[in-house]
């Protein structure tokens, strides 16, 4: 190989590396904003008027907006509540499968399919929980207090 080709994979390498650090990518406010653009593009789609930004104001400052129906303000808290009430659901079912341990091998996948069951029959993504990010949890214990703040 190369010294330009080795230099240019070392160079990914601690690129990749220094990505690995910030992990997890995704935080409390990085999730909550995909939330509420989830919600307003759902009750878009259904004929809701509110903007993104009436339906941030809506869900997170408890506001109305002036012009907009009772309806549309209600679509907007159900929907986002809803999303937060699957995701909790996902996680207690992924920590009660994995706790309990009802089967000799597989626990842990079995719980992660059924979590993400759950969250493809209300609509929601797929959810991976990698590896690098639970492994660690699993050898402090504290794994199922930590799958909500994933999810």
């Amino acid at each position: 190989m190369n010294h330009e080709l080795e230099k240019l994979l070392h160079d990914i390498d601690e690129l990749k590396h220094t990505l690995d650090k910030a992990r997890p990518l995704i935080n409390e406010h990085i999730l909550q904003t995909i939330d509420i653009e989830y919600t307003y593009d759902s009750n878009r789609i259904e004929g809701n008027t509110l903007t993104l930004r009436e339906t941030d104001i809506v869900v997170n400052k408890g506001l109305t907006i002036d012009g907009k129906s009772i309806r549309e303000h209600l679509e907007a808290n159900n929907h986002y509540e809803a999303i937060v009430y699957i995701r909790n659901l996902a996680a207690e079912i992924h920590e009660r499968i994995a706790t309990i341990h009802p089967f000799i091998n597989g626990n842990g996948r079995t719980a992660r399919l059924i979590m993400n069951l759950t969250l493809l029959q209300n609509g929601d993504v797929i959810t991976n929980i990698p590896g690098d990010t639970i492994l660690p949890l699993l050898e402090t214990d504290k794994a199922s207090l930590e799958i909500s703040y994933i999810l």
